[in-house]
């Protein structure tokens, strides 16, 4: 009999404390705080862009998900130490390789893919299954090639003539006038540049990309905020933005 009245009891008291447990939860989530994570190795005309982009994000993801996302403004270097500690909630702008954070998880899809390819004369190199053979072919790039490890270092392992310019307009000339052999490139800076200036035509894309880089948004494991719901909520709002985007 005692027995069974202290089950009775207990049954009670977890009755009350876990709906309170659940209201106190939802109560300190009002609102998710989110921190925009911008790459150190960026121009500042790309830091830019990405934190127009990274806050055009959030505002969409607020939208699509019905959920009060504040932007908190910290600086660069604070950026990931504030997420992983769960002092905040959100990040975007982040990347998953080469290691996923382990304080983090990251939502699906990638908002953003940065995808840079080898651009050569129209039909004259043929697509392969690796990147194409480039000893003796003469290389130009505008990019930093510290973004591509795996491609620089085979560039100095192989020795491939590659040099730095200071702009596609004159690495693109070059191409043009047979003064190098292809341009490393970033696919939309590159597209956007060849169709302004009336030279799609000239020029194509080997496959496969050197890299492709991808950016996530990313909730903390250690956020209040953090649970299945929260996570599949944020995912769905993120795909739809994401395929409208």
């Amino acid at each position: 009999m005692k027995s069974r009245f202290t089950l009775y009891v207990t049954g009670l008291f977890f009755s009350w404390v876990v709906p309170q447990n659940l209201y106190a939860q939802q109560q300190e989530c009002e609102a998710l705080i989110a921190v925009s994570y911008v790459s150190p190795h960026f121009t500042a005309a790309q830091r830019l862009r990405q934190q127009q982009l990274n806050s055009e994000l959030l505002k969409a993801l607020a939208q699509g998900s019905a959920v009060n996302i504040k932007l908190e403004q910290v600086g660069s270097a604070d950026v990931l130490t504030e997420a992983r500690s769960g002092r905040v909630d959100l990040v975007v702008g982040v990347r998953a390789e080469p290691e996923p954070d382990p304080q983090l998880n990251y939502i699906a899809p990638a908002y953003l893919q940065t995808i840079y390819r080898l651009w050569v004369r129209t039909a004259e190199y043929t697509t392969v299954e690796k990147w194409p053979e480039l000893r003796g072919l003469r290389g130009v790039h505008v990019a930093e090639l510290e973004q591509m490890p795996d491609f620089d270092r085979q560039a100095q392992l192989q020795y491939w003539p590659l040099r730095k310019l200071a702009s596609l307009e004159e690495a693109t000339y070059q191409v043009i006038e047979g003064q190098a052999d292809y341009i490393l490139a970033e696919q939309q800076t590159m597209q956007k540049y060849l169709q302004a200036h009336d030279l799609l035509r000239r020029f194509e894309a080997l496959e496969p990309p050197v890299v492709v880089k991808k950016r996530f948004l990313a909730i903390a494991k250690d956020s209040v905020c953090n649970t299945a719901a929260m996570r599949k909520r944020l995912s769905k709002a993120l795909a739809s933005a994401y395929s409208h985007g």
